[in-house]
């Protein structure tokens, strides 16, 4: 079942606690941040920021990214399915694995995960600054500005800035996990939950 809303309570910084309740946005909420993502990204076309089609030409004309690194991704994704594929079955290549072998290939998933980690966060750092990335961060702010209150049923924002304003406090913090955990079950259990932590517990 989806779940429309999620109630925190949030250990503030002096020791007190306030109660808040993330909701799942409405249909005219993702709509008006759909136009603001818009805006913003016309906004930054026109400051001359890159897409993140442009940045794509861009990275590999300066062979910040290129087909080489693109291959070498993929390499490494297909490397870690193959590795998970034999951990769930408990085989490889026919053949049952050992209790130590299983612990082995755990131990390399794990390690090529932080390999492609490290191979694409350059990638990712410069994508994040392109018009489309301020656009979707944009829209996420004025969600999550939107979607929280508290349990009296009060706004805990009263615009999108004032929650850019606040977004270093916990309960901003715990606000937008919440909302990315309703809108795309990114759960904050996931690193627990990957096949190679689960076997090496």
């Amino acid at each position: 079942m989806t779940l429309k809303q999620k109630e925190l309570k949030v250990t503030l910084e002096d020791g007190s606690e306030v109660d808040i309740i993330v909701k799942r946005p409405t249909a005219k909420n993702l709509q008006d941040s759909s136009s603001l993502g818009t805006r913003v990204w016309t906004q930054g076309v026109r400051d001359g920021l890159f897409t993140k089609q442009s940045l794509e030409i861009f990275m590999e004309e300066n062979g910040i990214w290129d087909k080489n690194k693109e291959k070498k991704q993929e390499e490494y994704i297909e490397k870690i399915n193959t590795l998970e594929k034999e951990l769930a079955l408990g085989k490889s290549n026919g053949v049952k694995l050992k209790v130590s072998e299983g612990r082995e290939k755990a131990i390399e998933i794990r390690r090529l995960r932080n390999e492609l980690r490290r191979h694409i966060s350059e990638k990712i750092s410069l994508e994040s600054n392109t018009a489309d990335g301020l656009a979707e961060n944009a829209k996420f702010n004025f969600l999550v500005s939107c979607c929280t209150f508290y349990a009296n049923g009060n706004k805990v924002y009263n615009s999108m800035a004032d929650y850019e304003d606040k977004s270093e406090d916990e309960i901003s913090f715990q606000a937008a996990s919440a909302l990315g955990e309703l809108m795309f079950q990114l759960d904050k259990s996931v690193e627990e939950d990957l096949p190679e932590n689960q076997f090496l517990k």
